[in-house]
């Protein structure tokens, strides 16, 4: 009798691991994925226009390797009924713009930047990583704290908007070897602030012989 009372105590805890693995699928039902998007298009923008849809609970504007807008963006939902009713807008144009934009499963897009986000061979020997997905609330201390076991670090950079200020999402980190940041690529996906990152090698920027004058050339993708 007590070995039958056993067999009922590990069906009975056996849902909750089920639940558990099920959360991030769940997720992904609850989640749409919009490209065409205008390069300038912001957070809020796009919580507004899928408002009618149903409940937001959060959108991500995943950013290209060189820091560089994507015209794309993740909005979840907490029903896979909003994300659904969201997809209906699959075509339509976004406001105050001429552009059509598609509207796709979550996991569509997710399968799209897993393989965009894997680092690349770091041809160029930077000692500079690019951070993208950054949450508007990150600190400089979180990310000492996430890559201070890579190596050395000379310094954060957190990219901001040349006329407002804000900050954009993204930045870098210089360290003081190529090896330093060879570590640090492979922390790509780990969360910080509450927000899985994107991580790879800084690319230089192109110098800008065509525009003559001064300025111009140095630095890394997307400022700092």
């Amino acid at each position: 009798d007590d070995s039958d009372d056993d067999d009922d105590d590990a069906d009975a805890a056996a849902p909750p691991a089920k639940k558990a693995k099920t959360s991030e699928v769940d997720k992904d039902e609850r989640t749409v994925y919009l490209k065409g998007l205008p390069w300038t298009c912001a957070e809020a923008e796009v919580s507004e226009w899928m408002a009618g849809c149903g409940t937001i609970e959060a959108v991500e504007l995943p950013v290209q390797a060189d820091g560089r807008a994507s015209g794309s963006a993740f909005v979840i939902f907490d029903s896979e009924e909003a994300a659904e009713r969201a997809k209906g807008m699959n075509g339509e144009t976004f406001p105050g713009s001429e552009r059509w934009i598609k509207v796709l499963a979550g996991a569509h897009g997710r399968r799209d930047w897993d393989e965009a986000a894997a680092p690349k061979a770091n041809d160029s020997g930077t000692s500079s990583i690019f951070m993208g997905n950054l949450s508007w609330t990150v600190t400089e201390d979180q990310v000492r704290e996430c890559f201070g076991g890579c190596g050395a670090i000379e310094s954060v950079r957190f990219s901001t908007d040349r006329e407002t200020g804000e900050f954009r999402g993204f930045g870098h980190v210089d360290f003081d070897s190529a090896e330093a940041a060879a570590e640090a690529v492979k922390l790509a996906g780990t969360y910080v602030d509450n927000r899985a990152i994107r991580v790879d090698y800084a690319t230089p920027k192109a110098p800008r012989e065509s525009w003559g004058g001064g300025g111009g050339g140095g630095g890394y993708g997307g400022g700092g």
